[in-house]
């Protein structure tokens, strides 16, 4: 009986005391943000996109033409047919602009703050 109580004593202390479990979770890194730019239209649409450094923009081709996200800072994505997509990641902060390099009118900015 003795035994029975001091087992009754040692569960009770942590409600006794106040004492609480520790309920710490574990939480994920935020997903990266991808954000999308069409190329339809012979235009970029946005034409002007604003993001976080470490954000990413995604360029599709939705035209039945090819096009290109062409800047000298950023790179070159290349002729993108129809349906194609490329996708790059800004790790620094400034203003990008860029182009298709077919088709000049085709201007666009990407501003990394």
């Amino acid at each position: 009986m003795k035994n029975l109580f001091l087992l009754a004593m040692v569960l009770s202390l942590p409600w006794i005391t106040g004492c609480k479990r520790n309920t710490t979770t574990a939480t994920s890194a935020p997903s990266p943000v991808v954000t999308k730019v069409a190329m339809q239209n012979m235009q970029f649409s946005p034409t002007t996109v604003e993001i976080a450094k470490g954000g990413t923009i995604e360029w599709t081709n939705e035209d039945l033409i090819p096009h290109t996200a062409t800047s000298p800072v950023f790179g070159d994505s290349g002729a993108l047919t129809s349906g194609q997509s490329w996708s790059h990641t800004f790790n620094e902060v400034g203003e990008f602009p860029y182009g298709c390099t077919f088709h000049p009118t085709m201007k666009g900015t990407v501003t990394v703050k």
